[in-house]
């Protein structure tokens, strides 16, 4: 059976990249712009296995909220990564002190399937620092 992933990221064109790339490794997809779609989402019975969040979405939402409002609605741990192109200390501070796995844009798509597997087992990915190639990187 395929592993259902929750996408959290408020930009349309990175949610439809992250989609694509991740329904190529045989994932089901679910992508929404914030926590409070994540919710919904959830409400209507469709429970992730594994959820890829960017960190910063609109407003003052992060990806760590998104992902905390989910487990707790759940009431269950789900594994999450997430997924950055902020460089600021301090948000890399915040997001390292969640112990999540970090992702930086862009991410190579075997990056990011190696980091939702590893998270789906429970240990921490050992792939390469993701960096960009043709095709297949993200920007932020």
């Amino acid at each position: 059976m395929m592993p259902h992933l929750l996408i959290i990221d408020d930009d349309e064109l990175v949610r439809d990249a992250l989609s694509l790339i991740m329904a190529s490794y045989d994932f089901q997809i679910s992508s929404v712009a914030s926590t409070e779609e994540a919710v919904e989402e959830i409400s209507s019975g469709r429970r992730p296995d594994a959820i890829l969040a960017d960190y910063r979405l609109r407003g003052n939402d992060t990806g760590l909220r998104a992902i905390q409002v989910v487990r707790e609605r759940i009431g269950q741990w789900i594994p999450a990564v997430i997924l950055t192109g902020d460089t600021s200390p301090d948000r890399l501070r915040e997001i390292s002190g969640s112990g999540l796995p970090v992702l930086h844009k862009p991410a190579l798509g075997t990056t990011l399937v190696a980091s939702i597997n590893a998270a789906l087992m429970g240990r921490p990915s050992r792939s390469r620092p993701p960096r960009w190639s043709c095709g297949e990187g993200l920007r932020a």
